[in-house]
């Protein structure tokens, strides 16, 4: 049960983060250049590979519930990085 959780912690954590990256370019990078608008599946995809490119590394083996905190630590900054993206689109 205590997998099923992280699975859906997890879950949560790229829909918000694939949301995060759509408005962010949405709001601000078709405001500055003059490129299109991407849909939520082009921002998953965008926000895949670039989790491939940059991974987080992580020194040692945990249980499923220390996998629990990095996963919400990641959540939480994929909404303080929102709210950032937001004040900023205020400003354009």
């Amino acid at each position: 049960m205590k997998k099923f959780g992280v699975f859906i912690v997890a879950l949560i954590g790229v829909i918000i983060s694939a949301f995060t990256f759509q408005y962010g370019w949405n709001a601000i990078i078709t405001t500055i250049i003059p490129v299109n608008e991407i849909s939520i599946w082009q921002a998953f995809g965008l926000d895949i590979t670039l989790s491939i490119i940059f991974p987080d590394y992580y020194k040692e083996k945990q249980d499923t519930e220390e996998y629990l905190m990095p996963i919400i630590t990641k959540i939480v900054k994929i909404l303080i990085y929102l709210f950032l993206i937001w004040l900023a689109s205020l400003f354009i």
